[in-house]
């Protein structure tokens, strides 16, 4: 095993345990904090066509599922050629929702 297949694996572990350390509902910047991204481009992530996320009528919080994000997240590193192996997708699917 060489050294950058050690430092995938430990990425892939770390994004696996933010994985299961998300809430059932997170918010936005559980997401950005996820992602490592801003708010502001969270906010745009969870705007874009395909991701799960819904408004009650009156209500200024939008509601995120973990397992739908979860998924899409999966589904984009797939899409995106990322470096995510099979065993980590599953992992990621297979959090605890």
């Amino acid at each position: 095993m060489d050294i950058f297949s050690v430092i995938e694996e430990n990425a892939a572990n770390e994004l696996v345990q933010k994985a299961a350390e998300l809430p059932m509902q997170p918010t936005i910047m559980d997401i950005a904090n996820f992602m490592g991204i801003s708010r502001s481009s969270a906010y745009k992530l969870v705007h874009s066509e395909g991701f799960s996320a819904m408004r009650l009528q009156g209500l200024r919080r939008l509601i995120i599922s973990k397992k739908l994000f979860l998924d899409w997240f999966v589904k984009r590193m797939q899409e995106s050629g990322g470096a995510l192996d099979l065993a980590s997708q599953t992992k990621l699917e297979n959090v605890e929702c």
